[in-house]
């Protein structure tokens, strides 16, 4: 009986153990989960979750479809519609947007796949002739960052700890058999700390900043060009209620790893007479702080019918900040001894010798005006 008992337990916990990992075909099995195969459907809705019809390039949104059986039966997909039905179900091809396994929807981020034509999705049922389609519209009034900062430095890695020593072997302590007992082995030194890696240099780059003419809004136009990685990023933002905001800042330094902990001594062995406590071993060192990287710089080509909606930009190519040093590792204590024979602390290690500098800001954003025709 206990070994039967025992053998249910082992399978309702694999059981759970499946089901945590998303085992689709279990979760099947046991009802929790559905595919449309051999249930004939008559129709396919999809919308986005929460009733949004229009998303900002790059951005997400959860996608839900519905199914309606020849039966009236209505299925919905699981995630953010709460259903069922699996996304497998469905194969879904995109145009300016794509979908991924779990049914989670990106826009495009380069508006020139959705200026002036909605993002597209065609649906269609896995085995069937039973097919749909959803238009996303784009919006611009956005809060875009275009981020060109440089790597903040690692931080060094700390120290290992000592290991503690080993204790004196105990002896008899009575009589003509007397001995005496093994001295406590010494603490090991803790390591020191490693220091931090610097910081890189934000990107140089270029913006240029144009107007495109819309029948119902005027829509600022601009590319931003990292000389640094010879790499390009385009933006379509709304003046009204749209930003963007530039960001060459350089990275910050790491910090120094911490310095490890000294082991503690061992303690004496019992016998006539005691053995001695080891010592501790000594702290390791702190690692120094990394420095942080300068700012890049910023050049910004603006043509004349955009100027009066530059504002709705900004720039930043700040230094980043020095690292801190890391801290000293604590000593081992020293092991114990029956007869007061304790062995010495260990020496508490140093901290890092330096914190990093921080970096300079990058030279001050150069704006210029100049005709530029339309970027994209």
């Amino acid at each position: 009986m206990r070994t039967s008992r025992f053998a249910a337990f082992v399978v309702g916990l694999s059981s759970l153990a499946l089901l945590g990992s998303g085992c689709a075909a279990l979760q099947k099995a046991m009802g929790m989960k559905t595919d449309l195969k051999d249930k004939p459907v008559s129709e396919i809705h999809g919308a986005l979750a929460g009733g949004v019809k229009a998303l900002c390039p790059g951005t997400q949104a959860p996608l839900i479809l519905s199914a309606k059986l020849t039966s009236g039966e209505i299925l919905v997909t699981e995630g953010a519609g709460n259903g069922k039905v699996t996304w497998d179900s469905f194969h879904i091809q995109g145009q300016g947007a794509a979908v991924d396994p779990e049914g989670l929807l990106t826009l495009d981020r380069d508006p020139r796949t959705t200026r002036g034509q909605p993002a597209h999705l065609a649906i269609q049922v896995v085995g069937q002739q039973v097919s749909s389609a959803l238009d996303i519209d784009t919006r611009y009034d956005c809060a875009y960052v275009a981020n060109f900062n440089g790597p903040s430095g690692h931080s060094g890695q700390d120290g290992q700890q000592g290991g503690s020593g080993q204790s004196g072997q105990d002896e008899s302590s009575s009589g003509d058999y007397a001995k005496p007992g093994g001295n406590g082995g010494r603490g090991g030194s803790g390591q020191s700390g490693q220091s931090g890696e610097n910081g890189i240099k934000g990107d140089d780059i270029e913006v240029a900043v144009a107007l495109q003419a819309d029948a119902t809004r005027p829509l600022l136009q601009v590319r931003v060009h990292s000389t640094t990685q010879d790499h390009d990023e385009l933006y379509l933002v709304d003046p009204k209620g749209g930003s963007l905001k530039i960001s060459a800042n350089g990275g910050a330094g790491g910090n120094g790893g911490h310095g490890g902990r000294g082991g503690d001594g061992g303690g004496g062995g019992t016998g006539a007479p005691a053995g001695m406590g080891g010592d501790g071993g000594d702290g390791g060192d702190g690692g120094d702080g990394a420095d942080g990287a300068d700012g890049g710089r910023i050049k910004v080509t603006v043509s004349p019918e955009a100027k009066p909606y530059l504002a709705a930009l900004a720039f930043e190519n700040f230094g980043g900040g020095g690292g801190a040093p890391g801290s000293a590792g604590a000593h081992g204590y020293g092991g114990s001894a029956s007869s007061g024979n304790q062995g010495r602390d260990g020496r508490s290690g140093n901290d890092g010798r330096r914190q990093g500098r921080d970096g300079r800001a990058g030279p001050k954003v150069e704006i210029k005006t100049a005709k530029l025709a339309a970027l994209f």
